[in-house]
């Protein structure tokens, strides 16, 4: 899935390294409809570009949505476990 809408999002490779530490936020409730990578790929858009929430392109999944797991990812520490691996690498 090498296919990158914008420049930050992920290639495969980057995405094989910070896969692993993704999870679900609650292992109970709704099934996933939005892979996780086109969520993290949002984050990192709005990150890099400094867009505000609620100007995120259509191409991802809804901004309630990525805000959902970024809040959840940073609180439970998967942002931290992630910024480990990528200054490792």
């Amino acid at each position: 899935m090498d296919i990158c809408l914008y420049a930050s999002d992920l290639n495969d490779d980057e995405w094989a390294l910070l896969a692993p530490l993704i999870h679900r936020s609650h292992l109970a409730g709704r099934r996933q409809i939005h892979p996780f990578r086109r969520i993290v790929d949002a984050v990192f858009y709005l990150l890099r570009t400094g867009a505000q929430w609620r100007l995120l392109p259509h191409g991802y999944p809804p901004r309630c949505t990525v805000f959902y797991h970024y809040a959840q990812w940073r609180e439970n520490g998967t942002w931290e476990q992630i910024t480990r691996a990528i200054l490792r690498r």
